[in-house]
């Protein structure tokens, strides 16, 4: 999987993690139909707890059996516990449904926009063992592993929103799909000129300044951080935190209350850059056009070390500790 393929998915990965109710529904359904061709949806209100199944032996052309597994989704509310009653429920209409229609239920597929927490998965395991019923947990990192081929992927990127048209000019893009599309472009630039570089990073001030309503001859490092981190502020639905590693960004999921400033760290030493405003961007591109002032090139870690220890002074001269 090439990188923007697994940054693709990682996207949509999150953005299930954020989905619930029918919204959640809606987007985990068009996966699994992406996924499994012959998906059979049913209805996505009054259904009884079943969201469609999958006949698995349509080759076995002379069995009078349907072998099915049925698929039943269920999301919880940001910040609230899961509804375990719902769950047990769902699993109970969804025997009733096979044994009304005559379907031998094979597998019982819980798709979820979160992780069960282990007594719980147990449980269910053993309540489908004894009616020999398999069960699978579906949370978004399985079902978006179940997306196979860069075709896929780029489908469900299209329906997620997650695909950025390459050759748009950045000016058309909102904030944090600039700080995605920047930070791809950025990574994928090591091998170019250094002009090639050099107008990379100046496009991408620019537009950060343009959206910030500074005039680009000025030059007022404190204004344009106040600026920048108040006219490009990001709504918080959609605040990304981008993890350094092996030469790439990507999205990796942080405890809030943990990031303090732009540029932290984790801790195996990887820079995590946070995604709240476009100052950040600002920040690591006209460091990274200094270094390419000086030596012709750049290099992303000692860049994302400068911004981090920066910003480490800043906070301590702010706070006095």
């Amino acid at each position: 999987m090439n990188i923007e393929a697994k940054m693709h998915s990682q996207f949509i990965e999150k953005r299930l993690q954020g989905l619930s109710g029918f919204s959640f529904e809606e987007h985990a359904r068009f996966l699994l139909k992406l996924i499994y061709r012959r998906f059979i949806f049913t209805r996505l209100r009054g259904d009884g707890g079943i969201d469609g199944y999958l006949r698995t032996n349509m080759e076995e052309k002379n069995s009078k059996v349907k072998v099915i597994e049925i698929f039943s989704t269920y999301a919880k509310e940001p910040s609230s516990k899961p509804d375990k009653k719902k769950i047990s429920t769902d699993l109970i209409q969804a025997t009733k449904y096979a044994e009304e229609r005559g379907f031998q239920f094979k597998k019982w597929n819980l798709v979820i926009n979160f992780i069960l927490d282990t007594d719980f998965r147990s449980s269910l395991e053993d309540i489908c063992q004894e009616q020999g019923i398999e069960f699978e947990e579906i949370n978004p990192t399985v079902l978006v592993g179940k997306i196979k081929g860069k075709e896929k992927i780029f489908e469900a990127a299209c329906y997620f929103d997650a695909i950025i048209a390459p050759k748009s000019p950045y000016s058309n893009y909102s904030y944090h799909e600039l700080a995605k599309k920047a930070l791809i472009d950025i990574s994928n630039s090591m091998s170019n000129s250094t002009d090639e570089k050099y107008h990379l990073l100046k496009d991408i001030v620019s537009t950060i300044l343009k959206f910030s309503f500074i005039d680009k001859k000025t030059d007022l490092p404190l204004s344009n951080f106040y600026l920048i981190n108040t006219n490009t502020r990001i709504h918080q639905d959609f605040i990304f935190y981008y993890k350094f590693t092996e030469g790439f960004f990507l999205p990796t999921e942080q405890n809030k209350a943990s990031i303090v400033g732009h540029f932290t760290k984790d801790e195996n030493g990887h820079y995590i850059v946070n995604i709240q405003n476009l100052y950040p961007i600002y920040l690591l591109c006209t460091v990274l056009l200094k270094q390419l002032d000086k030596s012709g090139t750049f290099h992303l870690p000692e860049a994302l070390q400068f911004c981090f220890k920066r910003e480490r002074l800043i906070i301590k001269k702010a706070t006095g500790s």
